[in-house]
């Protein structure tokens, strides 16, 4: 009878999976799919009626966290459900490393939702005391998107006394440090995530990153060397070529966005571009923030 029972509740469980998913499929709408997400079972009790199936039942959930983000990101980029989600599926696999670090990012990144990151990897931790990878990516958090380097080198440190930590661990604990420039550590971190990942969407979100980042170090460059030219010759130039014409750098500047141009904005006396334009991310205007309160050179890699 229980073993009916079990057998019973894992088909429920899944065909409430199969329910939103057709929900996407058939385009029902989005009033539609939170409804339904508001049935869906919690973690603990999927992890009780799953007995000996969690892991396909982890994978099952993993595949619709994917599509779930990916669904409102192209859309109304509103994850009202993306923790709950998460927590499901690690509650059914408290092993899933990339749920943790990965969710942390989409969490911190795109849902805006730090006490939930907060909450994802405290548990990661608690159920995978051993792993580095978790305190590194709190690193990562405290740095990029909360811009708090003490709490950050902390992290770092803890993920240094993991075992089969990697050395760069103490190397961003070391980097928090050193007088550099925020952009440029970010680009080393997202470096970093972009190298050792084999996920298709990590990395695709890790490259976008990394380019923004080398946009803001590019742009502070090119503000030196406007800064130049203003000292030199008493007056803002009218162009980028001015500049080059000038000697002052040596090309036209290539900007890391296809389409995307730097170009001279007069009436504040400094580079700007068009991405920035277009684009608005609290993420970027900190590190604007934190790069022209405090412009830093780049440490050197040797």
């Amino acid at each position: 009878m229980k073993q009916r029972f079990v057998v019973l509740s894992v088909i429920v469980g899944f065909t409430l999976l199969f329910v939103i998913q057709r929900s996407i499929d058939e385009g029902r709408g989005r009033a539609a799919l939170l409804e339904e997400l508001l049935y869906f079972p919690s973690g603990r009790f999927i992890e009780q009626v799953s007995i000996g199936y969690n892991e396909v039942s982890a994978d099952l959930v993993w595949f619709r966290t994917i599509q779930y983000f990916g669904e409102h990101h192209m859309t109304d980029y509103e994850f009202t459900y993306l923790y709950h989600i998460l927590d499901i599926l690690t509650t059914l696999d408290k092993k899933f490393l990339h749920a943790y670090t990965f969710g942390a990012l989409l969490l911190e990144h795109s849902a805006r939702e730090p006490e939930h990151v907060d909450l994802l990897l405290h548990k990661g931790e608690y159920h995978n005391p051993l792993r580095w990878e978790i305190p590194f990516i709190r690193g990562f958090i405290y740095y990029v998107f909360r811009g708090d380097k003490r709490k950050a080198t902390l992290f770092f440190l803890r993920a240094s006394g993991k075992p089969q930590a990697p050395d760069m661990c103490k190397r961003f604990a070391g980097f928090t440090f050193q007088k550099m420039g925020d952009a440029y550590m970010a680009f080393k971190l997202w470096q970093d995530i972009y190298e050792n990942s084999n996920n298709s969407f990590e990395r695709e979100t890790a490259l976008r990153s990394m380019k923004e980042m080398a946009m803001l170090i590019q742009r502070d460059s090119l503000n030196v060397a406007l800064q130049r030219f203003v000292d030199k010759r008493g007056i803002v130039p009218g162009s980028l070529k001015e500049m080059v014409d000038g000697g002052f750098i040596a090309d036209y500047p290539e900007h890391p966005f296809e389409d995307e141009y730097f170009y001279i904005d007069r009436e504040n006396e400094r580079i700007w571009c068009s991405y920035l334009d277009r684009v608005h991310s609290p993420i970027l205007e900190r590190m604007l923030e934190m790069n022209d309160s405090s412009r830093g050179t780049p440490i050197n890699d040797n």
